[in-house]
């Protein structure tokens, strides 16, 4: 299983903007089940998004990377249930403040169970065609069960107050989102066995509330509001559910996916995700 995020770009330019997204709309909508529905329904910030969908839990670490989570990730629960080397596990990120995602503060799984972490060591930010790339040779080299792989584009270039520096970079990930799929497909390690998880940390302010696409944080719905596209063998092509879910459902479902105990804390396996067909492994 692998999730893919795109960091922070609002579903006005998105899903309900075709043209910025025609690889994921007009191909990949069409080959999995996409969400109209999905929330982000804890903190609107980066390290809480990415917390919630790694961990199943709503919780507000600090956002500049100086915090571990409080609870186990789907990563360290999958290590320490299969007792796979850690190579079986990785994240790979744009935003080197993201590395935290590695490791937590249970006392059961701290400085254990850790997965492999990658990402732009000597900067803030790695570029994302860097990162997809990265992604894609530890695909061929480590074979992996189990990736995140954060995209940061959009919500660097919004923060810079460039709108169309960030219109280009959604339309960027939306291209390497596409490239990677495609890459997928013709490896013999996960073509056709694959679940392929396409979201969003957070939203941005709508145009008129607060400074706009600049920024991000409070409960709007503009920040609220966020998409998530699953492509695999085992979920309906060409669907659309409108039935409500959130970041904390996609570690559950995963764990049903892989067929591996998650703790949860309020999530559940996403149904139109896990009732058709058997465990993707």
């Amino acid at each position: 299983a692998i999730i893919v995020t795109i960091d922070g770009p609002r579903y006005s330019e998105t899903w309900a903007n075709p043209e910025n997204i025609p690889y994921q709309l007009g191909i990949l909508a069409k080959q999995g089940t996409f969400f109209t529905n999905f929330y982000n329904d804890g903190h609107t910030y980066t390290m809480a998004g990415h917390t919630a969908i790694t961990t199943g839990y709503y919780q507000m670490p600090n956002n500049d990377g100086t915090e571990i989570p409080l609870r186990p990730s789907i990563f360290q629960q999958y290590l320490n249930h299969t007792q796979l080397s850690p190579q079986k596990a990785c994240i790979i990120t744009s935003k080197t403040k993201l590395q935290v995602l590695s490791d937590c503060r249970s006392e059961d799984f701290r400085g254990r169970y850790n997965p492999v972490f990658s990402c732009g060591e000597e900067q803030a930010y790695r570029a994302d065609k860097q990162t997809i790339n990265k992604a894609i040779e530890t695909l061929k080299t480590d074979s992996p069960n189990l990736m995140l792989i954060q995209l940061g584009g959009p919500d660097a270039n919004a923060h810079a107050g460039d709108y169309d520096g960030y219109i280009s970079a959604i339309r960027e990930t939306d291209s390497l989102v596409y490239t990677l799929w495609k890459q997928l497909k013709e490896l013999p390690d996960y073509a056709d066995k694959t679940a392929l998880f396409i979201t969003n940390d957070h939203g941005r302010h709508a145009n008129g509330h607060k400074d706009g696409f600049i920024s991000h944080g409070d409960g709007c719905a503009s920040c609220r509001h966020i998409s998530l596209l699953a492509l695999g063998p085992d979920f309906k092509p060409n669907a659309i559910v409108e039935e409500a879910y959130g970041q904390i459902d996609i570690s559950a479902t995963i764990g049903q996916l892989l067929q591996f105990p998650v703790i949860s804390y309020g999530g559940k396996p996403i149904k139109p995700l896990i009732q058709h067909g058997e465990p993707i492994y």
